[in-house]
């Protein structure tokens, strides 16, 4: 069995970092780009 609490604390990781520079690169600003990495966050989560 893979140590499943250390995997996902690595995952997690990955994906904010991954989320914080599509933020810095695309953000704008806008309320639209806002909603737009939320969707795009839970989507990473359920897939």
């Amino acid at each position: 069995m893979i140590d499943t609490d250390s995997s996902r604390a690595n995952y997690g990781s990955w994906l904010w970092f991954s989320i914080n520079v599509w933020l810095s690169l695309f953000l704008d600003g806008s309320l639209f780009d806002v909603k737009a990495a939320k969707v795009l966050y839970y989507q990473l989560l359920g897939a």
